[in-house]
């Protein structure tokens, strides 16, 4: 987890109240959803799930990493 950096420009931010339901979805139910990297390492989905991952202790879990993501695609990405 250490090696994920979080996208500069993601336009969604998560309150503490969010990151505390994603923490508690994660404990129930496990990743289900990975978190989704470029190869830099640069998240382009699942910053809010890193957050919770960070409040749970926990040191690794789910995620995936692709080549095929130009920055507009995650720019886009990060809005929904």
């Amino acid at each position: 987890m250490a090696r994920l950096v979080p996208y500069a420009r993601n336009a969604r931010t998560h309150s503490v109240e969010q990151v505390a339901q994603i923490a508690a979805s994660i404990r129930e139910f496990g990743f289900t959803n990975p978190v989704l990297a470029d190869e830099a390492g640069t998240i382009i989905a699942g910053h809010g799930r890193v957050l919770a991952a960070q409040k749970l202790g926990l040191d690794t879990f789910r995620h995936g990493r692709t080549r095929l993501v130009r920055r507009a695609e995650a720019a886009l990405h990060s809005r929904r």
